[in-house]
């Protein structure tokens, strides 16, 4: 079963999510691009955010970096 949420900090660079409902794209391990806006926002790395269905990410990449660790 894939997750559906993640901290900010669990995210690789260049993947989608949403947080409040906004669209993103992680650029930093501090920063996100929101491509409506066209601007860019720091985030704190617990913040919670939305990965699907704006994620690309396979459904396994959290277990994997999990095990990994």
């Amino acid at each position: 079963m894939s997750r559906q949420y993640a901290y900010f900090n669990e995210l690789p660079a260049k993947a989608s999510f949403s947080l409040n409902g906004t669209a993103c794209i992680k650029q930093s391990s501090r920063t996100a691009r929101m491509p409506e806006f066209n601007r860019w926002f720091y985030f704190g790395m617990r913040d919670l955010c939305i990965v699907a269905p704006h994620s690309r990410l396979d459904a396994n990449y959290f277990e994997a970096a999990r095990i990994a660790d």
